[in-house]
């Protein structure tokens, strides 16, 4: 897989707090719907990961270069 899904799952929440710490405080309605959104993304990409996870493989998967 191309996609480097490892990275995306750790900056996904990297990005949704940044998001968050930019929008203004009395926004609360907003805030819960970019943290629900965020969440779901990072939910959606550890079930792909978990889709092509290969049981039978015996060594890393999902490796990515620097």
């Amino acid at each position: 897989m191309d996609f480097n899904i490892l990275s995306w799952l750790i900056w996904v929440p990297v990005a949704g707090a940044l998001v968050i710490v930019a929008l203004p405080r009395d926004k609360k309605d907003v805030i819960k719907w970019v943290a629900a959104s965020f969440t779901g993304l990072q939910l959606i990409f550890a079930i792909v990961l978990w889709m092509n996870f290969d049981k039978d493989f015996v060594g890393f998967q999902f490796m990515e270069k620097a």
